[in-house]
This record gives structure tokens, sequence and C-alpha cells, in this order.
């Protein structure tokens, strides 16, 4: 039987292309709401495996009052949608221990590790997917599932070769340290999506027995890609658009 997905958006156009993606990657769709009154009145009888709520509904924090609701009535998980202007607010969200954020607009291959992490992994300390929970090897094979032969483009003039494991600006190869390079590779891995402070201590800690200064690290790579190309969530992690 296919796990049930609901949406929870007031932006139909993002509504109509979650749908198409999670469907798209085999999964039931059964509910797509775009006010929290109309989930509330429902949640009885909406099957779903998982919830994903957009943080900002009709209100700026319409979607975090819907998520506590939800975990009073659910034990099921959910995935925060959010966009820039909603950073202060995902502070917030992260002590409600949501499965995951996603950063809108949103990649299809993202989508599906978050999809995934959240039906399939074991939460971490804070509750969200465990991303150092993973094999370390599982982020090489999702850089290449993102690149078309061996380049994966960010920004527009910076990609990563898969092949040669290096990156680049405009063809010029960029030399980064070894820390700040898997760290990197972390966050393309997961395009759009928000990779917490604890994953990347849990990943590092995990596959390269060390502890990194991870304000030090992004404030490294900032001044290499710009802070245009890697972001931050305030008070939770960094993402890379896509």
């Amino acid at each position: 039987m296919k796990q049930q997905i609901v949406i929870i958006e007031d932006d139909e156009t993002t509504a109509l292309n979650l749908k198409f993606n999670i469907e798209k990657m085999g999964y039931k769709v059964s509910g797509v709401f775009h006010t929290p009154s109309q989930v509330i009145k429902s949640i009885e009888h909406i099957p779903a495996d998982l919830f994903f709520i957009d943080i900002s509904l009709q209100k700026a924090a319409d979607g975090l009052e819907l998520a506590k609701i939800l975990k009073q009535k659910t034990a099921k998980p959910f995935i925060f949608l959010t966009a820039h202007s909603d950073e202060q607010v995902v502070a917030e969200a992260k002590k409600l221990d949501p499965s995951g954020y996603i950063v809108k607009p949103f990649h299809p291959n993202s989508l599906k590790a978050s999809l995934q992490m959240a039906l399939t992994a074991e939460p971490s300390k804070d509750g969200t997917a465990d991303v150092a929970s993973l094999p370390k090897d599982a982020v090489q094979h999702r850089l290449q599932l993102l690149s078309k032969n061996s380049r994966l483009l960010f920004s527009h003039i910076y990609h990563y070769d898969t092949k040669l494991d290096k990156f680049f600006k405009n063809n010029v190869p960029i030399e980064l340290e070894e820390d700040h390079k898997e760290l990197l590779k972390l966050l393309l891995a997961n395009l759009g999506v928000i990779v917490t402070l604890e994953e990347i201590q849990e990943y590092f800690q995990k596959f390269h027995q060390k502890m990194i200064k991870t304000g030090r690290s992004f404030m490294r790579l900032k001044m290499t890609f710009g802070s245009d190309v890697i972001k931050s969530a305030e008070g939770i992690g960094y993402y890379i658009e896509e």
C-alpha cells in the first residue's frame, strides 16, 4: 500500500507542484489543504503517514500553531516548508521537533530525500530526520544523482565535479580545506533542505571522528562562495538553494 502524504500549503501553485512531484515518486497524496481550519475539521478522517506544513499560512506563524495541534492529535511526522522571510519563525519551529525543513522553491531530488528520511529514518536527538545516520557514501551517491554528466551546477557560476571530487568557479578549480569541502558536499547533497547544526556535528563525529567549528567554517565558505550561495536559517542550520 502506498504511503499517504497530506499537503498543507496556501499557495496553490506550490501545493500543485508538491502534489505532482510526490505522486511521481510513488506516494499517494491523500489531501491538499490551504487553511488550518480545513485541516482541523478533517484531521480525524485524513489517512496520513506524513504532513507537509507551510510555516507561514494565512498568517506568519499559522503553520506553527497547526503543527502543535497535529502533534496532540496524531503521532505522524511532519516536514515544514519555509521561505527566506521565515527565518525567525523557523527558529521557533525547531522547538516542535519537525522531521525536516524544505526551503521553497524546492528541488525534486531533495524533496524525495526528505520524504524518505522522514518516513524511514530514526529521529535525531532534536527530533529531526537524522542526516548523520545515513551511510557516508550516501552523500556522494546523492551528489551523483543531482549531477548531470558528473557536474552539479549551483548558483550559476559554481559546480562540483563528482568524478574529480573538486569544486570549480567558472571552470577554475577552487582550493578548499578538507573539512570545508566535506561540509559543502553535505549541503549540496541536501540541496534546498536545511541541514541542522546538530546533524552537521553528528555527521563529522561519526565519519570524521572530529568536531568542527560550524560558525567559523561557514564564515570561510561564505567568504569563498558568498552569502547568496551559503544561506543560514537563524538558530537552526545552513542550506544551499537549488
